[in-house]
Protein backbone atom coordinates (compact mmCIF):
# COMPACT_ATOMS: atom_id res chain seq x y z
CA UNK A 1 0.00 0.00 0.00
CA UNK A 2 1.79 3.31 -1.12
CA UNK A 3 0.11 5.36 1.04
CA UNK A 4 0.57 3.26 3.89
CA UNK A 5 2.59 6.17 6.19
CA UNK A 6 -0.43 8.64 5.78
CA UNK A 7 -3.03 6.06 6.91
CA UNK A 8 -0.58 5.38 10.00
CA UNK A 9 -1.07 9.32 10.93
CA UNK A 10 -5.04 8.99 10.81
CA UNK A 11 -4.88 7.17 14.26
CA UNK A 12 -4.39 10.16 15.11
CA UNK A 13 -7.06 11.91 13.03
CA UNK A 14 -10.91 12.79 14.66
CA UNK A 15 -12.29 11.49 11.42
CA UNK A 16 -10.61 9.20 9.42
CA UNK A 17 -10.61 8.69 5.73
CA UNK A 18 -11.22 5.40 4.49
CA UNK A 19 -8.13 3.26 2.79
CA UNK A 20 -7.51 2.86 -0.60
CA UNK A 21 -5.13 -0.01 -1.97
CA UNK A 22 -4.20 2.51 -4.97
CA UNK A 23 -3.91 5.87 -3.45
CA UNK A 24 -0.62 7.49 -3.28
CA UNK A 25 0.62 9.12 -0.50
CA UNK A 26 0.42 12.58 -2.67
CA UNK A 27 -3.51 11.94 -2.89
CA UNK A 28 -3.82 10.66 0.48
CA UNK A 29 -2.51 13.66 2.81
CA UNK A 30 -4.66 16.56 1.68
CA UNK A 31 -7.65 13.94 2.10
CA UNK A 32 -6.56 13.67 5.69
CA UNK A 33 -6.42 17.58 5.67
CA UNK A 34 -9.60 17.92 3.99
CA UNK A 35 -11.44 15.76 6.73
CA UNK A 36 -9.70 17.23 9.64
CA UNK A 37 -8.62 20.59 9.94
CA UNK A 38 -5.09 20.62 10.72
CA UNK A 39 -3.59 23.25 9.65
CA UNK A 40 -3.34 23.00 6.11
CA UNK A 41 -0.33 21.24 6.37
CA UNK A 42 -0.26 20.18 2.09
CA UNK A 43 -1.15 23.51 1.27
CA UNK A 44 2.22 24.84 3.38
CA UNK A 45 3.83 22.19 1.88
CA UNK A 46 3.54 23.18 -1.98
CA UNK A 47 5.02 26.49 -0.69
CA UNK A 48 8.16 25.20 0.13
CA UNK A 49 11.18 24.51 -2.32
CA UNK A 50 13.53 21.82 -1.74
CA UNK A 51 17.09 22.64 -1.90
CA UNK A 52 17.77 19.65 -4.63
CA UNK A 53 15.91 19.20 -7.63
CA UNK A 54 13.63 15.82 -7.31
CA UNK A 55 13.82 15.76 -3.53
CA UNK A 56 10.71 13.70 -2.21
CA UNK A 57 7.54 15.63 -1.57
CA UNK A 58 7.29 15.30 2.14
CA UNK A 59 10.90 16.54 2.61
CA UNK A 60 10.65 19.38 5.14
CA UNK A 61 13.55 20.95 4.60
CA UNK A 62 13.16 24.05 2.62
CA UNK A 63 16.09 26.24 -0.11
CA UNK A 64 15.05 29.49 2.11
CA UNK A 65 14.97 27.93 5.31
CA UNK A 66 11.53 28.43 6.57
CA UNK A 67 10.26 26.81 8.85
CA UNK A 68 6.82 24.87 7.75
CA UNK A 69 4.86 26.75 10.61
CA UNK A 70 5.97 30.27 9.39
CA UNK A 71 4.10 29.62 6.05
CA UNK A 72 1.05 31.38 6.02
CA UNK A 73 -1.04 29.65 3.18
CA UNK A 74 -3.32 31.80 1.22
CA UNK A 75 -4.88 28.88 -1.06
CA UNK A 76 -6.19 25.73 0.19
CA UNK A 77 -6.84 22.45 -1.33
CA UNK A 78 -10.71 22.36 -2.46
CA UNK A 79 -11.42 18.38 -3.67
CA UNK A 80 -9.33 15.46 -4.55
CA UNK A 81 -10.45 14.65 -8.40
CA UNK A 82 -10.52 11.17 -10.10
CA UNK A 83 -7.03 9.74 -11.28
CA UNK A 84 -6.32 10.28 -14.64
CA UNK A 85 -4.08 9.07 -17.42
CA UNK A 86 -1.32 11.74 -17.87
CA UNK A 87 1.19 12.03 -20.51
CA UNK A 88 3.04 8.79 -21.91
CA UNK A 89 1.11 6.23 -19.37
CA UNK A 90 1.79 8.16 -16.21
CA UNK A 91 -0.81 8.33 -13.28
CA UNK A 92 -1.36 11.50 -12.73
CA UNK A 93 -2.83 13.24 -9.34
CA UNK A 94 -5.19 15.76 -9.89
CA UNK A 95 -5.85 17.93 -6.80
CA UNK A 96 -7.95 20.74 -6.81
CA UNK A 97 -6.43 24.15 -5.78
CA UNK A 98 -8.91 26.95 -4.84
CA UNK A 99 -7.51 30.63 -4.38
CA UNK A 100 -3.90 29.98 -5.93
CA UNK A 101 -2.34 33.21 -6.75
CA UNK A 102 1.24 33.78 -8.87
CA UNK A 103 2.92 36.35 -10.65
CA UNK A 104 6.06 36.18 -12.71
CA UNK A 105 9.14 38.68 -11.63
CA UNK A 106 11.40 39.78 -14.07
CA UNK A 107 14.02 40.65 -11.98
CA UNK A 108 16.98 41.27 -13.78
CA UNK A 109 14.89 43.85 -15.60
CA UNK A 110 14.20 45.70 -11.60
CA UNK A 111 15.91 48.80 -11.50
CA UNK A 112 18.48 49.52 -8.74
CA UNK A 113 17.59 51.72 -5.32
CA UNK A 114 19.36 54.14 -4.24
CA UNK A 115 20.26 53.98 -0.38
CA UNK A 116 22.43 55.53 2.53
CA UNK A 117 24.46 53.39 4.57
CA UNK A 118 25.79 54.86 7.91
CA UNK A 119 26.99 53.77 11.20
CA UNK A 120 24.54 54.24 14.12
CA UNK A 121 24.96 54.45 17.73
CA UNK A 122 24.65 51.09 19.45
Amino acid sequence: MPAGPIYTLTTLACRRPPPHHAQSLFQAFPQLSLMNDSDKLPERLICMLPPQRGQAWFNLVDFWKVKLWDIFATSQFSAIAQDEEGPKGTQSVPLILDEAHGASIPWPNLPNVAFLKRKTLP
